[in-house]
């Protein structure tokens, strides 16, 4: 469970009860880690244990030692015995000192992208965000950085694939996600980068977003919103992160994260695709663009409880499909379900395969879709196609990034006021 700092009561004026707002969205966070501890290998499940302890601590017999003065402590976090038993396996003489703190280095440690989701299978990875106080000195971020690179290491000799990013929440209130851009376009995009965190981050200790306590519908004001609440002191002013507001898409973001996804389709088309034609229904909604990310949290803040119907992968699969079935393009939707299916793989076709909530719930949506065993033994067995069968996939696949790219890309023409930036990428 996450651990979060109390919160002050609203006083009567004030249309939302904001510790029962922070408690769904908590809800919400708790149940997506216990899917989350459910999915993993034994290895993955010991690292994600104690990883927060590693970025509480500094001990030299711990993975990621680098000094006694590098930065370190979490907000109201205590490990569990889990990760004590861990610690203690590592290093004998490892004894946990409970410090009182003058202040704490690390704000939050979270987990974004397929990770609790039905997109998630065991060939994902993990990407976590290390969020650091935002005042750390040059030297003392080099000691952090450090410590990050070994601890990445140290899970990579466990065969856990991690990729950890240092983040500011300075800098990604304005927009500067250069961070992450050895693994995606982080210099070049920052809402749409922003926007797939809110919707797909999981806390996994520390202290919690503020942007969950923005209403919906004052995410236009979002700095003039918080700004009231923090003044009248609805909030305790050290129990969240302000990564900033959900500002409007640029036309250009739109173009960088299609060329980036078109490389990414690379090594994962099936991915790629859904996520560009993702970007496709943005576009078509520009400049009023319903983004999921406002989505999900409208649909907390009206009650919502089932986290399947909170999925953001579901979420996304759903909203490409409202946006093709609009435009008659049904051959795209059946297109869209396979990429989808794909993705998750799971053998539905297997009914000797160990039952879970992905399967049961992937069960349903292929009930409504009226495929039949044929369809599942077909995809299941893609790994044996004839290669007259390969062609024509590869050929669909292909078909579909053209067609994506020139959408956006005429797109961007019609909307990107400086056409260097498009002729540039």
């Amino acid at each position: 469970m996450v651990d979060i700092y109390s919160m002050s009561k609203p006083s009567d004026d004030n249309e939302y009860d904001f510790a029962k707002i922070k408690q769904r969205f908590i809800d919400v966070n708790d149940k997506r880690l216990k899917r989350i501890d459910d999915d993993l290998r034994t290895s993955q499940r010991e690292f994600l244990r104690i990883l927060p302890l590693l970025f509480h601590v500094n001990h030299p017999l711990l993975p990621g030692y680098i000094s006694k003065d590098t930065p370190r402590g979490i907000p109201s976090y205590e490990p569990d015995k889990d990760a004590l038993f861990l610690a203690k396996r590592m290093s004998r003489s490892f004894k946990y000192k409970k410090v009182a703190y003058r202040h704490f280095d690390i704000n939050a440690i979270y987990l974004m992208g397929s990770s609790g989701t039905i997109a998630y299978n065991e060939k994902s990875d993990f990407d976590i965000w290390i969020c650091h106080n935002e005042n750390l000195s040059e030297n003392l971020l080099i000691e952090l950085q450090n410590k990050t690179l070994a601890i990445q290491q140290w899970a990579q000799s466990l065969d856990v694939d991690a990729n950890i990013y240092l983040v500011n929440p300075k800098n990604i209130r304005q927009g500067e996600f250069g961070f992450i851009s050895n693994e995606s376009s982080g210099s070049a995009l920052s809402v749409l980068l922003l926007e797939e965190f809110y919707r797909t981050s999981v806390l996994l200790h520390g202290l919690y977003p503020l942007w969950w306590l923005v209403p919906p519908e004052f995410e236009n004001c979002y700095e003039e919103y918080v700004e009231d609440i923090q003044r009248k002191r609805f909030i305790h002013s050290k129990g969240h992160i302000d990564f900033g507001g959900l500002k409007e898409i640029h036309a250009g973001e739109f173009y960088g994260a299609t060329l980036w996804l078109l490389y990414k389709g690379i090594s994962s088309p099936y991915k790629s695709i859904l996520k560009i034609l993702l970007m496709q229904v943005y576009a078509s909604e520009f400049p009023n663009i319903d983004m999921l990310s406002m989505s999900f949290k409208s649909e907390v803040y009206n009650g919502e409880e089932d986290i399947t119907a909170l999925d953001p992968y579901i979420m996304m699969l759903k909203k490409v499909e409202v946006f093709l079935n609009q435009k008659g393009d049904t051959d795209r939707v059946a297109f869209a379900r396979r990429c989808f299916y794909i993705k998750i793989n799971e053998d539905m076709s297997n009914n000797k395969a160990k039952n879970n909530w992905r399967r049961e719930v992937l069960s349903i949506m292929i009930d409504e879709w009226g495929w039949s065993i044929v369809d599942l033994v077909l995809l299941d067995g893609r790994n044996d196609w004839k290669i007259h069968q390969v062609v024509s996939e590869r050929s669909l696949i292909i078909s579909e990034f053209k067609l994506s790219y020139r959408f956006l890309s005429d797109f961007s023409y019609k909307y990107v006021k400086d056409k260097n930036l498009i002729s540039q990428k």
